[in-house]
């Protein structure tokens, strides 16, 4: 994967049919715990010029990564450097859930090869978005900077917890953020297998068997709770096996003092939180981790 800064504002984006797909070439950034860059917005996005003669597509691609040594500093993730990606993307969705349409896209360069998902706002849903948010391109930084957070408790989950005793942990991909014309999306890897949702995004255990997947999974929510002083939690507990994707949060607080949504439209707040907690009983994964 490439890593290397961009030496100034780029604006190419290739667009041709191949065989029901559309080829595009853009940027993509990592995030990390960095200063702000001269050319970063309030709302710590990248703000990229449309320069030169090309397609008028904009170009902002972004990754997130969040930083291993902390858990809930979301205020220092930053946006760094973009490199070059080239995708080939499907024309048709293959799946949707109930705010986005995904596709199915190959990485031809910029990204190590393999299937990846690029996800995008249905049309009918985008007004609502905007009405609490200002905008699909601050709800879906949002939803980036919510994995990586999602991600990082994983990471912190499966250092904490004794190996042997525990056995395996969640994982969370990669999301990155991406532009295409004038639609905000997300890419991430695809992940092959028999989907399963364990934790509702409203805090609804869906599967109540006593299973080590289903146990581990609310251990997971309860450990996200506990971690930042109750403050938040991480539900919509899904995927693929161990591998997880499309987390929600729910926060204790909804808005912070100027109003401005915490997290993304799936946060539920304390409904979610007490939803949650009134169906839960610790397993033997909690004492495992001192829960």
């Amino acid at each position: 994967m490439s890593s290397r800064a961009n030496a100034g504002p780029r604006t190419r984006m290739k667009v041709r049919s191949k065989t029901g797909r559309r080829l595009f070439t853009s940027d993509f950034w990592n995030m990390s715990s960095r200063k702000k860059p001269s050319n970063q917005s309030s709302s710590g996005h990248y703000i990229k010029s449309n320069a030169g003669s090309g397609p008028a597509y904009t170009t902002r691609n972004k990754c997130c990564h969040a930083p291993s040594t902390r858990i809930v500093a979301v205020n220092e993730l930053k946006w760094l450097d973009p490199f070059p990606v080239t995708l080939s993307l499907r024309r048709k969705s293959f799946s949707e859930g109930t705010f986005r349409e995904a596709y199915m896209a190959k990485a031809i360069s910029g990204l190590p090869k393999g299937d990846y998902i690029l996800k995008k706002y249905k049309e009918g849903e985008i007004p609502g978005i905007v009405q609490l948010f200002g905008s699909i391109e601050a709800h879906t930084g949002k939803s980036v900077q919510l994995n990586a957070l999602a991600r990082n408790f994983a990471q912190s989950m499966d250092a904490e917890a004794p190996a042997l005793e525990f056995g395996r942990t969640f994982t969370y991909h990669k999301v990155f953020f991406s532009s295409m014309g004038n639609e905000f999306v997300t890419i991430e890897t695809f992940i092959d297998g028999p989907f399963v949702k364990l934790v509702n995004n409203d805090g609804l255990i869906c599967s109540e068997e006593a299973s080590e997947l289903s146990m581990k999974a609310k251990t997971f929510s309860h450990y996200t709770y506990k971690k930042p002083n109750t403050k938040l939690i991480v539900l919509d507990i899904q995927g693929v096996g161990y591998t997880l994707c499309d987390p929600e949060i729910a926060s204790t607080t909804h808005t912070d003092a100027a109003n401005n949504f915490y997290f993304c439209i799936g946060n539920l707040s304390t409904k979610a939180i007490e939803s949650f907690f009134d169906k839960y009983n610790c397993s033997k994964y909690c004492k495992l981790l001192n829960l």
